[in-house]
């Protein structure tokens, strides 16, 4: 889930916010974490909810069990370079690809996926304030219908 106070919701931080779920919206690349919903609450916080992902992150690994195999760090670079591949394709740069934004998890039994889990950002701005959405990489293709009611 994201979140803009209320607190933090000046117009443009409003526009940016709403930019950024568009742009996220636009991602449909089989890696990439999905958005479920979006919308205000009543007492004035802009949300979206994504794809909740049940693991720990790359970082959380290293720390636990030092460096990884070069061929399984290979694997995850594809996954992450297919969803960044599609991102760039429609404009949009990740700013912030690190170890403790990659969450690792299983999916479909026993098989490790791994999904990107910060901000992207339109390529038009550098400004931290226009972060667009999470982007994923995952092993093993997933259903193509994805649900966007934002």
């Amino acid at each position: 889930m994201k979140l803009l106070p209320a607190s933090a919701s000046t117009a443009p931080r409003i526009a940016r916010f709403e930019d950024e779920i568009q742009h996220t919206a636009r991602l449909s690349h089989p890696n990439t974490v999905t958005i479920f919903d979006c919308g205000r609450t009543p007492e004035g916080i802009f949300y979206y909810a994504m794809e909740l992902l049940d693991g720990g992150t790359v970082q959380d690994t290293i720390d636990a069990t030092g460096p990884m195999p070069p061929e399984r760090v290979a694997k995850i670079l594809m996954h992450i370079a297919g969803a960044l591949d599609e991102a760039q394709s429609i404009g949009v740069v990740h700013r912030d690809v690190k170890p403790s934004n990659v969450v690792l998890y299983n999916q479909g039994g026993s098989s490790i996926s791994s999904r990107c889990s910060t901000s992207v950002w339109p390529n038009r701005s550098s400004a931290k304030e226009n972060r667009v959405r999470p982007i994923a990489a995952s092993s093993e293709p997933r259903s193509t219908s994805r649900p966007r009611r934002c």
